[in-house]
């Protein structure tokens, strides 16, 4: 269930966020002027924030142990959050396929590989398949924003990836038993990008026009995972291995976070803001 702060002219972050979590969905309400700061501790009464409108936001935090901290400069605002926020991926179905021109195959894991492989006999592409539990959202549910995240454990620079979603109301992954098949199933015409950096240990994708098409396929409910594919849009560097590796055992940061219009988070228990 959301929960609501009142702001003051004081520094103040909510307390029950959890340990480790670097995506943090807000809503602010009302007409005073909000700044925030990411921080591991209360910010001095001198430090600048940064200005936040009124409405939802996705606020990331690059540094280990920092979260948002708010304060108003003027006026009167409200702050709604979620302190369990986004669903993780199903560990125990997703997993990657690949084609080295010779085998086309499936392997379940939760460390998964995309892109390609060219240090070896042959090359080699790799496709993640990603899906998670039933998210509660239902067709007329109106989406505001929509975020994939996704932990790696290594990711060369400069490869662009692409995620689309699988136009399926329940699971597929019975029909995933290769990257041909994989690529066979429909997907959305709605996709999102991003783009590798070597220095960094996460990956965001903007989802929303992609969860917002999930919603319109036939059969459609409440019970629906959402399910996804992301291959490397490039091809592959001659005589080198620039796959990603992608940690989706990694609950606190793999997941797909989804904030809703009415300013609520969708969690496996969906709050909303009066």
């Amino acid at each position: 269930m959301a929960i609501s702060e009142t702001l003051s002219s004081t520094w103040s972050s909510p307390d029950d966020w959890p340990e480790g979590i670097d995506l943090f969905a807000v809503r602010i309400a009302g007409a005073g002027s909000v700044e925030y700061r990411l921080a591991s501790a209360q910010p001095s009464s001198n430090a600048s924030g940064v200005p936040l409108s009124a409405g939802g936001h996705f606020l990331q935090s690059s540094y280990p142990g920092h979260k948002p901290w708010f304060r108003v400069t003027s006026g009167a605002a409200t702050l709604y959050y979620e302190p369990q926020t986004g669903f993780p991926l199903d560990v125990d179905v997703i997993g990657y396929a690949y084609d080295d021109g010779t085998t086309d195959d499936f392997e379940q894991a939760p460390q998964l590989w995309m892109g390609f492989d060219d240090s070896g006999a042959a090359t080699t592409e790799f496709a993640a398949y990603l899906i998670t539990d039933e998210i509660g959202l239902g067709a007329a549910d109106g989406v505001y924003n929509s975020t994939l995240v996704i932990a790696t454990l290594g990711q060369p620079s400069s490869r662009t990836f692409r995620v689309y979603g699988l136009e399926y109301a329940t699971s597929q992954a019975a029909s995933v038993t290769s990257l041909t098949a994989l690529q066979g199933l429909t997907k959305t015409t709605a996709y999102a990008e991003a783009t590798t950096n070597a220095a960094r240990d996460l990956l965001y994708f903007d989802i929303t026009t992609i969860v917002e098409e999930l919603q319109g396929v036939t059969s459609w409910a409440t019970t629906s995972p959402i399910q996804l594919m992301i291959e490397d849009t490039g091809a592959a560097a001659t005589g080198l291995d620039k796959r990603t590796v992608v940690d989706g055992a990694n609950i606190r940061s793999s997941r797909i976070e989804i904030l809703m219009d009415d300013g609520s988070s969708l969690t496996p228990s969906v709050g909303t803001i009066p």
